[in-house]
């Protein structure tokens, strides 16, 4: 989740002028520069809002920190301040619609900010963040060029230029981005070269490391005093058990306790927020119940009422910094919180337990695919086959 907070640098008119950072970082204003770049990183957006003969209205604007430095966006902020004015007081508003007709005379980067504009609206935070990331960032040799004007040719140029400075799966991420911002100039994109990218990650570690991190996650940040258990970061620890399940980081991030069906001890992922864009349903163990009611102790809430509020408030970037320190305490190697998935199924299957079984715990859309990213064609699993025939003969 991300949130506005007040800008108050010396010398700058910084009058309605706010910063987006992540809202897990508890501070309400920024007032220098070496502060703001704690928080920012490539793209990032500045909010202004005016006022004019009683009208409210705002204006975001994108900025990159390779191109500009932080006060220099302020500032460049702050000049166009007197001209919205007049635009608000002579239209009565400051949007502006992502029209097609406009392809002809915008460049790629005015139609780039107008398409995540209209974007925003719709789509998860997530798909907004890589659209800015690609658009704006990775895609800076197309920015003055007219959009009309944009060839396939110069979408290669453009993917080549990343080809080898950054992982295959960035680069054809930012090729899905300009298809589908470019999809009115009619492209032929089969001509089109992108890196494979292999999706299977093996999990390697033995089963005396798998123990140790699942019983460490399970007891995160544990401290006793008296007699008496508490824990340190216990939000943390409460994503951590819901990661123990197989979901997804952005699954658990994005429950809601209107997803929670406590009489029935089960919880959905609603079809917009899962994967294969289907509705997946889970049971609720004691555990998981445990770190709800710990949970909705920590929000203030009831943990009964069906209120359409996330039950975490931490964006991914807070376990995942955990988890690090985590294994880095452990001397384990670093994996990915996306990896804790990979470590479930890894060690389910290895040990016997059914795929299918494995397949709906992942939410996989059928078991073919969890074949395909887990299943070893071994001759262990024939000797394995084999053990079981003659023990049922």
């Amino acid at each position: 989740m991300k949130k506005y907070i007040r800008v108050k640098l010396p010398n700058s008119n910084c009058t309605g002028i706010s910063l987006e950072i992540d809202s897990d970082i508890n501070i309400k204003e920024v007032t220098t520069v070496k502060e703001a770049n704690k928080y920012i990183n490539g793209v990032y957006k500045l909010h202004l809002r005016i006022k004019k003969n009683g009208i409210d209205s705002s204006k975001v604007f994108y900025f990159n920190t390779n191109d500009i430095g932080f006060k220099k966006s302020i500032d460049q902020v702050s000049s166009t301040r007197e001209e919205l004015k007049k635009k608000l007081a002579t239209k009565g508003t400051l949007r502006e619609k992502y029209i097609e007709n406009s392809m002809e005379s915008n460049t790629f980067l005015e139609q780039a900010k107008l398409f995540i504009k209209q974007k925003s609206i719709s789509l998860r935070q997530s798909s907004i963040d890589n659209y800015s990331t690609n658009l704006l960032t990775h895609s800076k040799e197309l920015h003055n060029k007219l959009y009309n004007s944009i060839t396939i040719h110069d979408v290669q140029k453009q993917l080549n230029k990343l080809i080898g400075k950054r992982k295959p799966a960035t680069v054809k991420l930012l090729a899905l981005n300009l298809k589908t911002f470019l999809k009115p100039l009619n492209l032929d994109w089969s001509t089109l070269e992108i890196p494979s990218v292999h999706n299977k990650v093996d999990y390697t570690l033995p089963i005396e490391d798998t123990r140790t991190i699942i019983k460490a996650m399970r007891s995160y940040s544990l401290i006793k005093v008296s007699d008496k258990e508490y824990y340190q970061f216990p939000e943390v620890r409460n994503i951590f058990l819901f990661l123990l399940t197989g979901r997804r980081v952005s699954e658990v991030l994005n429950l809601k306790y209107s997803d929670l069906n406590l009489s029935q001890k089960i919880f959905r992922i609603p079809a917009s927020k899962a994967k294969g864009k289907k509705e997946l349903v889970f049971d609720l163990d004691d555990t998981l119940l445990n770190a709800l009611e710990t949970q909705s102790k920590i929000n203030h809430i009831e943990l009964n009422d069906k209120l359409d509020l996330r039950i975490f408030n931490y964006t991914k970037e807070t376990p995942r910094w955990h988890f690090q320190k985590l294994l880095k305490t452990l001397n384990l190697p670093k994996l990915r919180l996306h990896d804790i998935r990979h470590m479930l199924a890894t060690t389910l299957l290895q040990n016997e337990v059914a795929v299918a079984d494995v397949s709906r715990m992942l939410g996989h859309s059928s078991i073919i695919v969890t074949e395909q990213r887990y299943v070893t064609k071994s001759k262990e699993q024939a000797s394995r086959a084999l053990k079981a025939l003659d023990s049922i003969i």
